[in-house]
Parts: structure tokens; C-alpha cells; sequence
């Protein structure tokens, strides 16, 4: 593991998962896989994404690392809300990129559009709750790409 990784382990207290240990389940409709709405799950460079928005930014933070702007990237990373010693939630960062200055940010592709009354909607409506639990658990504001 990175030294990067080690250290969020012990900032956060947690075990990153490798994303190769992660096993994502989808429930069963008329026998195929069914991964919510009108999403399809997509293969790139030999990893599956949940959807094509998320595939389309891994393609992206791979130009950026290729061009030097930032340090690195990893995919679906584990952040536990522990109060009290209880797991209260644990959310699966789509990305986590490294910058060369050294900062790190949390970056979550959703898909969002206007309902009829203007308000912007997600496909999660427990999204607001967890980003507002990603700052007060972790003091990490996750970006929405």
C-alpha cells in the first residue's frame, strides 16, 4: 500500500479497501443485473464503473496524471462514520485525487437534473446527509463532478 493510504489510516482510524476487494452487488431483475435507473455499467482500462459519467472522469484524471497536474488517483474508497464506536454509515468515495501541492479531495460523479419546480435532484436523496456527514465526521467536503 502508498504511504499516502497508510497515512489516511492513521488520520481516520480506518482500513482502506483495496478497490479490488470491494464487491459491488446489484439486485436481480429478470435475471440480469439491475444497477438503478437507465444506468449501465462500463469497463475501462479493464475496471468496471458504475456508470459511464464515472468511467468518462477516471479517463479524465488519467489525462491529468499523464499531464503532471496532479499526483494520483484512486477509485471507490471506503470512509466509515464511526460515533461512539458504531459504524453509522460508511460512504464509497468515487475518487479520491492527490494534487501535487499535497492536498487531497473527494470527488463523487452524480447525476443531477431539475425537477418541474427548479430544484436540482439526484437519484440518492440521502446524498444532502452524507455530504454533510463527510464535513462533520471526516472535514471533507466531497465535490459532485
Amino acid at each position: 500500500m502508498s504511504e499516502y493510504v497508510l497515512a489516511l489510516e492513521r488520520a481516520f482510524g480506518v482500513r482502506a479497501i483495496p478497490a479490488s476487494e470491494i464487491k459491488k452487488e446489484a439486485t436481480k431483475r429478470d435475471g440480469k443485473a439491475f444497477h438503478g435507473r437507465n444506468r449501465q455499467r462500463i469497463q475501462y482500462r479493464g475496471l468496471w464503473y458504475d456508470s459511464k459519467r464515472e468511467a468518462a472522469y477516471a479517463a479524465r484524471l488519467d489525462m491529468l496524471l499523464m499531464a503532471g497536474r496532479i499526483a494520483g488517483w484512486d477509485r471507490q474508497v471506503p470512509f466509515r462514520m464511526i460515533h461512539d464506536g458504531h459504524v453509522l454509515y460508511v460512504y464509497t468515495a468515487d475518487f479520491l485525487v492527490r494534487f501535487i501541492d499535497g492536498h487531497t479531495e473527494v470527488h463523487d460523479a452524480k447525476a443531477t437534473w431539475k425537477d418541474k419546480r427548479g430544484r436540482v435532484r439526484t437519484h440518492n436523496d440521502r446524498w444532502p446527509l452524507i455530504k454533510r456527514m463527510m464535513k462533520i465526521f471526516h472535514g471533507i467536503e466531497v465535490k459532485e463532478v
